[in-house]
């Protein structure tokens, strides 16, 4: 089961892996704002 990658499977590889992280960033990020909300909420 030894195959060698071709450079397109690496490109899709790559691109999986980036969508990944930007998800990851974009689900922090909302997470975030949502913590920052519910503090000003409790400030209230």
């Amino acid at each position: 089961m030894n195959k060698k990658l071709t450079q397109k499977d690496f490109d899709n590889f790559k691109e999986s892996i980036e969508d990944l992280i930007k998800l990851y960033k974009e689900s922090r990020l909302s997470k975030m704002e949502n913590a920052e909300e519910s503090e000003e909420e409790r400030l209230d």
